[in-house]
């Protein structure tokens, strides 16, 4: 199980690249689940306008990467890991805008699909990059 950042959604839907690749095969293989707290599409939906000028697709096309992206993440309430979050606060000390995520990460002892390397660098054994993901999908042929 992994947590998914709003970095790894919002690259989704700016460039499609790795982050929409894992969860494209996870969804054709299923070996992974995906969970987010809600606040999760509070941060896409404050910048959706936004994001949609930036992209090169249509509203249509936008649209649905977000409906997909909405089945492949499964989202956690926060009354589920609000407990966590003193802990996630104090680990992340002056990055507070990721204490949800880590949170949550903590509550399920998952790790957290990221891009982001400042996250990285504050708590490194929790997080997971993208790629990393894709390649535990497409292991090695040997």
């Amino acid at each position: 199980m992994y947590v998914a950042d709003s970095n790894v959604v919002i690259s989704c839907l700016l460039s499609g690249g790795v982050p929409y690749r894992v969860f494209f095969l996870n969804y054709l293989l299923e070996k992974h689940v995906f969970i987010a707290p809600e606040f999760l599409w509070v941060e896409v939906d404050k910048h959706r306008d936004e994001l949609s000028e930036e992209t090169k697709l249509s509203p249509k096309e936008f649209e649905d990467i977000i409906t997909f992206l909405k089945e492949e993440i499964t989202v956690i309430p926060a009354m589920q890991f609000l407990d966590m979050l003193p802990v996630a606060k104090e680990i992340l000390s002056a990055h507070q805008k990721d204490s949800m995520y880590l949170a949550l990460a903590l509550k399920t002892d998952s790790k957290i699909m990221t891009g982001d390397g400042k996250f990285r660098k504050l708590c490194p054994e929790k997080i997971i990059t993208p790629r990393q993901v894709l390649d535990e999908l497409l292991p090695e042929k040997g």
